[in-house]
């Protein structure tokens, strides 16, 4: 596997192994950029794998003090129960949005690796003389035989 040709920001060649067919790894690869730019703005935005803590943070917070006006007399038990309801739909809201959004990532990491598995057999491995393309490929989607 060949290594990246760019450069790291001290100046040194980066390490990592370049995404055939480019010369780049994915780090690097400029085709890739918006990609990187797009999921980097992901990531600050949804508060860590896709959890959505402002929302929890409110609800815990509510329930915390009408549980304390419960306590004090402040709340009927009646209201709190009914609000305690809605906290409860609201949570499920929460977590159901949190499982799309795990499973549409999801679903795009594996079309991505899928993508690069189809474009991983169709690439020249090195022969005897010169180069030579699978002709045969096994259930572990490796060549077993290669044709000259």
């Amino acid at each position: 596997m060949a290594e990246c040709s760019a450069k790291t920001a001290n100046g040194q060649p980066c390490k990592r192994i370049a995404m055939p067919p480019s010369q780049y790894c994915y780090a690097h690869n400029p085709e890739r950029a918006a990609a990187r730019r797009r999921n980097a703005s992901k990531g600050g935005k949804t508060g860590g794998r896709g959890r959505p803590g402002a929302d929890l943070g409110e609800i815990k917070d509510q329930l915390k003090a009408m549980l304390g006006g419960v306590l004090s007399g402040r709340i009927l038990p009646g209201v709190a129960a009914v609000a305690t309801q809605i906290q409860n739909s609201r949570l499920r809201a929460v977590e159901v949005e949190r499982r799309l959004k795990e499973t549409q990532e999801l679903m795009e990491r594996i079309e991505a690796l899928e993508a690069a598995a189809r474009m991983m057999q169709n690439i020249p491995v090195p022969a005897v003389n010169g180069w030579a393309r699978p002709k045969e490929i096994n259930t572990n989607g490796r060549a077993t035989r290669y044709v000259a």
